[in-house]
């Protein structure tokens, strides 16, 4: 793709919606991937026009790092970026994404049944010791942890740093983690991040026995992928 001259075309009439609704997902998938890259780039300016840049915000660089890590993908005759997480370095763990505003006692309870089966996980807040800078390890786990687990509820995506791990594992599944989402009954689909619609997901039954769902997790976390 590198040099070729830009092609002129048109869009016929009929494909112009379709045009619009890939569009629009290609702005969500950009838009997690800069969440992600606001909390996890070493190279992020501290500062813009004077102002102190926040981590849970996104702004002109992160969206340009976001689109030009894209456009390194579509374009193979040009190198990723090397400071993406190390497949190697990654360890035996299963970062839980969930909306904590749920207070979700499920999320709750399958975690008790890890610590039975001895699984382990990261979930936040109670595997961040206390006076740890919080962000910065929730940054260091969603690089380190081979699984992610995202519960995706109702209320998902308007959680606080679930754009931000949705764009981890957008990343993540190219640099060696495995994302499981687990939907919970009654979420539509229009509920559920654009990402984990890329990956086979564990559906909650209605009425579904807990303990035989939560065996159907852990056989899909701890079966070869």
């Amino acid at each position: 793709m590198s040099g070729e001259p830009a092609k002129k075309y048109e869009v016929h009439f009929n494909a112009s919606e379709h045009l619009d609704l890939a569009a629009a997902k290609f702005r969500r998938t950009l838009g997690e991937l800069a969440a992600f890259f606001a909390v996890t780039a070493p190279d992020r300016p501290t500062e813009h026009e004077g102002a102190q840049l926040q981590p849970d915000i996104v702004y002109e660089w992160d969206i340009d790092r976001a689109a030009e890590y894209l456009f390194r993908l579509i374009d193979s005759e040009r190198p990723l970026p090397l400071d993406l997480p190390d497949p190697e370095g990654r360890e035996s763990r299963v970062f839980v994404s969930y909306r904590c505003e749920d207070d979700d006692e499920f999320v709750a309870a399958l975690v008790e049944y890890f610590d039975q089966r001895a699984v382990k996980y990261f979930k936040a807040p109670e595997s961040i010791p206390p006076g740890s800078e919080w962000r910065d390890r929730l940054r260091d786990e969603l690089c380190k942890c081979d699984r992610m687990l995202a519960v995706v509820s109702p209320n998902y995506k308007s959680g606080e740093w679930c754009l931000v791990e949705c764009g981890a594992a957008w990343i993540g599944q190219r640099t060696g983690m495995r994302v499981v989402p687990v939907v919970r009954h009654g979420t539509p689909q229009e509920a559920v991040p654009e990402v984990y619609q890329t990956f086979q997901a564990v559906h909650e039954g209605e009425g579904e026995d807990r303990n035989a769902l939560f065996t159907r997790i852990v056989s899909v976390l701890t079966s070869a992928s």
